[in-house]
This record gives C-alpha cells, sequence and structure tokens, in this order.
C-alpha cells in the first residue's frame, strides 16, 4: 500500500484514525500556519477536526473564558487519551489565539501569549466568519483554506456538521464580546449564531481539532501513520567513471527504525546540471552508463520503506570523466651489476593497459637521494644505465605509457649501494691447446677504475684441486707452474677467483689438453736388464703405461673413479655481492651432484637434478657445468655471500 505524506495533501481530503479503538474521519482544513501575525510558530502544520460531532456537553458553566471551559478541559485531558498512543505523542503543542475574559472589551491574546493546548474548538474567524461582519466577533484566528469567507449569517456547507447521522449545532472557542455569557456557536445549516439556548450553559456537539507535523504519512485509504522515514545511505560512492563504459555506484545501507527498506531511488547529475533518475531497485550496487560526452558526473541516492516513506539523500562527490585509463604499473623491477663505470641493468616485468596498448617505458633514477629524473623512454622492458663514480646510491623506477599517452603509476627499487669497482682477471686465452710438457701459467688481477688495490684475494684449482691460494696486488703478474707429466691423457681445467671486499669478485676458467700415447704397430714391450743381469725399472710418464683393451693407465683409473664418490671440501670468504650478475662460484674436476654450504650453524644443500642444467632450493638458483657450480640469489644473505663471512663447503659427484 503507498504512503503520502501528510503535507502534501489537499484541502478538503479526508484522513482517519482510530479513536476509542474505532475509526473516525478528519478533514484536512489548513496546511502551514494560517497567519503569522496571530499564531505561533508551533501552529504551522497539518490542521484537522473530526468531520462530525464526537460528543455534546456544555461550554461552560459559568462565563465565556475559554481557558476554563468545559470543552477545553475535556478535549486536552479526556478525549486526547481516546486516541491511538503514537498519534497522541504526535500532536503538536501549539499556542492559539483566544479572549482572554468574558467582559465587554475583552483582549485576544496571540502569537507567542496564545494558549497552550493539544486539541482545541475551532474559532468563528477560522471557519470563515470575519471579525467585521459582526460588532461582537473577536478577531481570534484566520481563516482556514478549507471554509469559505463570508461577512453575513450566510450558511456554509463546509460548516455542517452531524451528530448520530443528523446535523446539528456545535461549539466554537470564540465568546461574544458583548457580555460574559455569550458564545458564538455553529448551527445546523452552516450559519453562525449567539444567544443560541443556553450561550454558555447549552448543551452542544463538540468537534476537537489539532495540529499535526506534515511529516507524517497518510495511506491510500486515509489512516494517518507516524511511519519514520528510513535515514540517508551512509555513503554513496562510485567506480570505473570511463567514458564509453559501465559504472559502478555502491552504497552502505540505509536503516529504517520503524519498518523495513523496500528500495533505493538512484539519480545522477551530469555536468552540473538536473537530476535524473536512472535507476530503482532494492540492491546497494546498480551500474550506469557513462557517455563519452560527459565532462563530471555525481551520484545521489535514498531509501523508501515498506510504508512507502522516502529518507533524506546521500549524495557523492563530483567525479570527473575519464575518457582513457592509465596503464598499471609494471609488475616489478630489478637492477643488477650497480658497480662504478660499469652498465647497470634495470630489468620490469610487463605493465598492461585496460583499453588500449602499452607503448614505452619511462625510467628514471635517483642518484644520492636526489629527485627522480628521467633517462630513457622505450619500448623495452630491460635498460643499461652507466655508473658513474661519483654516485654513491643509486635507486631507479619506471612507469608505462599507453597509446593515448597517459603515463601509469611507477614500480620503484630499492637503493643501491654502488659498488666502486669490478675485480677482473686477466690472462691467456680460454683454450691453451695441447700441452704436452711441463708449462708456466701467467694471470694477473686488478680492479675496474682503480690502479693500486693491494691484497687481492686469489684462488686457483686444477681439476678441482686446491693448487694455489694467496694475495696480488693489481696489475702483478703471477705465474704456477703446471706439471703436465703426472696428468693423464685428456681435457684439463684450470679455474681461478678472485675478490676483494667492496668490489664486485671475478672468476675465469682456462683449459688445456694432455695428448695420450699409443704403441706403434707391432711394438712390443720387453724388460730390461743391467751389465748384471739386474732387471730395470724405468721411470715413465703414466700415460704411456697401458693395461686391459689398451687403454692407458690413466684412463683406468679414470673409469674406476667415475664408478666411486668423488668429494672436494674447502672454504671461501664472502663478498656481500648478490644477483644474477654476481654469482658465487667454484671449480671441480667432475660434474656435481650435489653442494652442500654452510656457516656456523646454517646450511643449505643444493640437490642438482641429474635432467637439465639449473635448479632452485630455498630461493637459491644454481647451475651445473662439467667443471664445477654457480649460484646467486636475491640478497646477500640468502646466496650466502655476507661481507667477510666465511663459508664452507662440500661438493660430490
Amino acid at each position: 500500500m503507498a504512503v503520502r505524506k501528510l503535507g502534501d495533501m489537499a484541502v478538503g481530503t479526508i484522513a482517519k484514525i482510530k479513536i476509542d479503538g474505532s475509526f473516525k474521519n478528519l478533514v484536512i482544513l489548513h496546511q502551514g500556519n494560517p497567519d503569522p501575525s496571530l499564531y505561533d510558530a508551533s501552529c504551522d502544520g497539518t490542521w484537522v477536526c473530526l468531520e462530525d460531532i464526537y460528543d455534546k456537553m456544555a461550554w461552560y458553566n459559568n462565563t465565556n473564558n475559554y481557558p476554563f471551559s468545559i470543552i477545553h478541559s475535556w478535549m486536552n485531558n479526556d478525549f486526547i487519551q481516546l486516541l491511538e498512543p503514537d498519534i497522541q505523542d504526535s500532536i503538536k503543542q501549539v499556542k492559539i489565539p483566544y479572549v482572554s475574559s468574558g467582559y465587554m472589551g475583552q483582549t485576544v491574546m496571540s502569537g507567542s501569549r496564545g494558549l497552550s493546548c493539544k486539541i482545541f474548538a475551532l474559532s468563528l474567524c477560522e471557519t470563515g466568519i470575519a471579525a467585521s461582519s459582526q460588532e461582537y466577533i473577536p478577531k481570534d484566528g484566520a481563516k482556514l483554506d478549507y471554509f469559505l469567507s463570508g461577512t453575513s449569517f450566510a450558511a456554509d456547507k463546509k460548516r455542517i456538521a452531524k451528530y448520530n447521522g443528523a446535523a446539528n449545532a456545535w461549539h466554537t472557542r470564540s465568546a461574544e464580546t458583548d457580555g460574559q455569557y455569550h458564545v458564538w456557536t455553529i448551527d445546523e445549516t452552516g450559519g453562525y449564531r449567539s444567544g443560541y439556548g443556553d450561550d454558555t450553559y447549552g448543551t452542544y456537539g463538540v468537534r476537537p481539532a489539532f495540529i499535526i507535523p506534515q511529516s507524517l504519512y497518510m495511506l491510500d485509504d486515509g489512516t494517518i501513520i507516524t511511519n519514520q522515514p528510513p535515514t540517508a545511505p551512509a555513503s554513496i560512492t562510485a567506480s570505473n567513471i570511463m567514458g564509453g563504459q559501465e559504472a559502478t555506484v555502491t552504497l552502505e545501507a540505509a536503516t529504517d527504525s520503524d519498518g523495513e527498506i523496500i528500495n533505493y531511488t538512484y539519480e545522477r547529475q551530469v555536468d552540473g546540471g538536473s537530476w535524473t533518475q536512472f535507476a530503482s531497485e532494492n540492491s546497494l550496487n546498480v551500474t550506469d552508463s557513462i557517455d563519452d560526452s560527459w565532462t563530471t558526473v555525481a551520484y545521489r541516492a535514498r531509501a523508501m520503506d515498506d510504508k512507502g516513506a522516502e529518507g533524506p539523500y546521500a549524495t557523492s562527490q563530483t567525479y570527473t570523466v575519464v575518457h582513457n585509463l592509465p596503464p598499471t604499473a609494471p609488475g616489478s623491477i630489478q637492477v643488477t651489476n650497480v658497480t662504478t663505470g660499469q652498465e647497470a641493468a634495470v630489468t620490469l616485468t610487463a605493465a598492461t593497459d585496460p583499453d588500449g596498448t602499452v607503448e614505452s617505458y619511462i625510467y628514471e633514477r635517483s642518484v644520492d637521494g636526489a629527485e627522480f629524473q628521467p633517462f630513457a623512454n622505450v619500448n623495452a622492458l630491460t635498460q643499461t644505465d652507466h655508473i658513474s663514480g661519483d654516485w654513491g646510491t643509486v635507486a631507479y623506477r619506471a612507469c608505462a605509457v599507453d597509446d593515448d599517452g597517459a603515463a601509469g603509476p611507477y614500480v620503484t627499487s630499492e637503493t643501491k649501494t654502488v659498488t666502486t669497482g669490478l675485480v677482473t682477471i686477466a690472462g691467456p686465452a680460454a683454450d691453451l691447446g695441447e700441452k704436452p710438457m711441463p708449462f708456466a701459467f701467467w694471470f694477473s688481477c686488478g680492479v675496474s677504475d682503480q690502479t693500486a688495490v693491494q691484497d687481492i684475494a686469489v684462488r686457483v684449482t686444477v681439476d678441482g684441486r686446491e693448487f694455489f691460494t694467496g694475495t696480488l696486488d693489481s696489475g702483478a703478474a703471477k705465474g704456477l707452474y703446471i706439471d703436465t707429466r703426472f696428468r693423464g691423457a685428456g681435457q684439463h681445467t684450470i679455474a681461478v677467483t678472485a675478490s676483494k671486499e667492496d668490489y664486485q669478485p671475478a672468476a675465469a676458467s682456462y683449459t688445456f689438453t694432455v695428448p695420450s700415447v699409443t704403441l706403434p704397430y707391432e711394438g712390443r714391450a720387453e724388460m730390461p736388464q743391467n751389465s748384471a743381469g739386474q732387471p730395470v725399472w724405468w721411470y715413465g710418464l703414466a700415460r704411456f703405461i697401458f693395461g686391459e683393451d689398451g687403454k692407458d693407465l690413466i684412463t683406468l683409473m679414470q673409469e674406476m673413479q667415475a664408478a666411486s664418490l668423488k668429494m672436494v671440501t674447502g672454504s671461501y670468504q664472502g663478498t656481500g655481492q648478490s644477483g644474477s650478475s654476481n654469482p658465487n662460484i667454484l671449480a671441480a674436476a667432475f660434474t656435481p651432484k650435489a653442494v652442500m654450504l654452510s656457516s656456523g650453524s646454517d646450511a643449505v644443500l643444493l640437490a642438482i637434478p641429474e635432467e637439465g642444467d639449473t635448479g632452485t632450493t630455498d630461493g637459491i638458483s644454481y647451475t651445473k657445468a662439467s667443471t664445477g657450480v654457480s649460484w646467486f640469489a636475491g640478497d646477500a644473505a640468502a646466496q650466502y655471500n655476507e661481507s667477510g663471512k666465511i663459508y664452507r663447503y662440500v661438493m660430490f659427484g
């Protein structure tokens, strides 16, 4: 059942309320304050009175002073108790104009001096009779809109009231000003007169009138209800305000103290114009099609309860319509090789654009905490940047730019400390060729952009076995004597690692081949003897000693070793470096199957798979080779390479 606000109802509309358990009709007489010069502000509301006479009684048994009348007392004490409690509470406490005494020249008390009451009898003026129409009519009110104007005794049928189905006379509150005992009465025809019957002693009808708030509601059948409207929604927001797309408008629910929310009305305001309804449904989320011609849009919504009462609006902020969405931020940023004089590598994962394509990436750097400055705008996920020797720290950030030129948010790297140099190893070509005879292996170490670095830690292994450990100064050449007489035929590896605290370490690998020797065709072996006939045992090279199937001794030993466990142990000092550009490297004369790294109570086992050359364990990425293993991680601690810390290792093959 629909409801309407009482203040919106036309004068003359019939409403109804329960009186002593039964519905009685009311007539809406007026909306608002009839005359602010006569009535207190409390009289602003919906004026109603009973359509018919409710009871009959004497006006008073003494003077015509209304505040002391029987009808005034009965209406505000006995009659009001017959109404429903919510209606009683809703009736306004008002101040109405009245005559102050029953003598000639009596004074009309009006405005703030009016009579305070809830229920009252209508005055003669309020029914449309002008005070000037008779000499003794007081101006104790103003005409209510329901009644006709009149200056004579002519009847207004709107004044007629019935009692038990027949028209009867009824009391007003107006005293006749020519004496103490006369009052004005409306007769059966709708006319008015004084001195009717016994005047104040006469028993005539009573039609209680009162004023109720215009904010109350009336159902379709006329019943007045005191339903409270819902609150405004707690909040209203909108998202995806983009031309040509669907915006989503979201509310936080309104509440209703005496009912249930059954619907929300949604309205929009485009470019500051008028409000237009675009949705009406019982949902806290609705969509709205954004026209590409709009510049701004705002939203508002209000709730309606199960009685049809609508609450106040909640209004959103004014949104600017976006005609192109920017790209997202790149997914990640990684920076490696931040070393003086080197090219740092800045690597991104791709951004996405919700309504277009990513055209390029803007790369920026911040040196020593200063403002970010762009240094590249390219369509590439990797960009290099030359590291200057006077930088202490550097950070990088990047954003994507779409095909409409809109830039998205940045992704920012951690601040990197610039490594002041790169350890270098200078030596012969990586492939030393065949070495049938002992030879000298010469190399030197240094640091990029540095000329006088001392005590560079150097470690050299041959076929995975420790061969030399010591320190070198920048540019100092080191020669090592490699005796191939005791090396089996085949390829051999010299591995060199060099490190210095605060610099990026280096590693180099060199190979040489010891040629094999076979017996000439039809050759034979005999035992030599000296002149005394004693056997002579020659000292020979291992590669000239042969065994089963014509295999030399070294080959046979290697085959036996291949079937047994191989193990290399050792230690190294951490450099503080990390990442794919700064791996740790261990050399071995065999292909490792597992490597254990430890420092104190911490340890990790890199179990290298049979298939494939790479793997990952506990965040460590490693790569195997036939002569060792290398690995890296995201930071020095995870990489087992903290600066100055001693680490131990065991390689199994």
